[in-house]
């Protein structure tokens, strides 16, 4: 199912004042405000439950996880009643007391998400819902680029034709991250000399980068048109991509990579808090997630919702990769202080 037309590439300056997929009226009781990704729920899904409840609801967009950091930061996490975190952040943002916790009496749907995802990073279990998970890899034409692409040296240190053509998310932890891996590292590694090697290969790849920021996951996307011929991208995107041109090939790298799980968290200053419990229990109806899952192109957590998925779906190796090809990928950690200053650093320099 194809996605709504607007793209996850959206400017910082729009990410307050974005789309309202029913209704703008900020100051209603009867509106429930969500912070995360664009194209990230089948808007019929939105539209059932906002019948059912006689409510609206309004979305603001990040573009990655940077950048709802640091929104919130400056808001002191208040302005939203649903936010979607990654699954690191749980334990931060509940540190700064920006979210509440969720029993299964709140959600009694949570008895349909598979535990292993429910307590996957620290406090999750306690306070937030797994929504999807999925890896981290290369889209790249394969019509374009003169070989199949397996490794993420590939990426960070690649063919001559591909100067200028590639994209890379504006994401200090995947850009690192995934040039540790292309090292033989820890996408976690807080190493001095091991972040330096990466700095350094950042540097030397500079020169191939077409931009930093997550690519357009729509028919305006610059892999469809072949101006950008390879980007580092969430797995379902690139099944999005690939039902613009069959040419849009997914390579998870034999390193290994980022193995991520979204998850819905409510906010500590929502005063619709009965209402975002509603909509959390609403999303995890088997018939619900399943629905939801094909429209994002994602895997999902709810083991009822797996189900009612046809076979073609839990069978296609993006989506669901063979464990044997998960079993270098790694959760993010949280970083040491130093490591994460080194980072932030070298990622500042690169998109200057």
């Amino acid at each position: 199912m194809p996605r709504i037309s607007s793209s996850r590439s959206i400017a910082a300056g729009c990410l307050f004042v974005l789309l309202l997929i029913s209704g703008n009226a900020c100051g209603d009781d009867k509106t429930l405000k969500i912070f995360t990704w664009s194209d990230y729920i089948d808007p019929n899904i939105v539209s059932v439950f906002e019948q059912r409840h006689k409510v609206k609801i309004q979305f603001s967009y990040f573009e990655d996880n940077d950048a709802r950091d640091a929104a919130l930061v400056n808001t002191n996490g208040v302005g939203y009643d649903l936010l979607l975190l990654n699954g690191i952040q749980v334990a931060q943002y509940h540190k700064l007391g920006w979210i509440s916790p969720i029993s299964k009496k709140d959600v009694p749907n949570i008895a349909t998400i598979d535990k292993k995802w429910r307590s996957a990073f620290a406090d999750t279990e306690k306070y937030a819902i797994p929504y999807f998970w999925g890896t981290l890899g290369i889209a790249y034409r394969s019509d374009l680029v003169s070989e199949k692409i397996t490794s993420w040296r590939q990426l960070f240190n690649p063919a001559a034709s591909l100067k200028g053509k590639i994209v890379l998310p504006a994401s200090m932890r995947d850009v690192i991250g995934m040039a540790l891996k292309s090292l033989g590292y820890s996408a976690n590694s807080a190493d001095p000399q091991q972040l330096l090697e990466a700095e350094q290969l950042l540097k030397t790849q500079k020169p191939f980068i077409s931009r930093y920021g997550y690519i357009a996951i729509n028919e305006q996307s610059s892999l469809l048109s072949g101006e950008n011929h390879m980007a580092m991208v969430y797995s379902g995107d690139a099944l999005v991509l690939q039902q613009h041109n069959k040419q849009i090939a997914y390579a998870l790298p034999q390193e290994g990579s980022n193995l991520w799980v979204d998850y819905f968290a409510v906010s500590s200053t929502s005063d619709k808090r009965s209402l975002a419990l509603a909509f959390l229990n609403y999303l995890n109806e088997p018939e619900v997630a399943a629905s939801n899952a094909q429209f994002v192109r994602f895997a999902t957590p709810n083991h009822k919702a797996e189900k009612l998925l046809p076979a073609s779906f839990l069978k296609n190796p993006i989506i669901y990769p063979p464990e044997k090809e998960l079993h270098k990928s790694e959760f993010y950690r949280p970083l040491p202080v130093d490591a994460t200053r080194t980072c932030n650093r070298v990622m500042a320099d690169l998109i200057r």
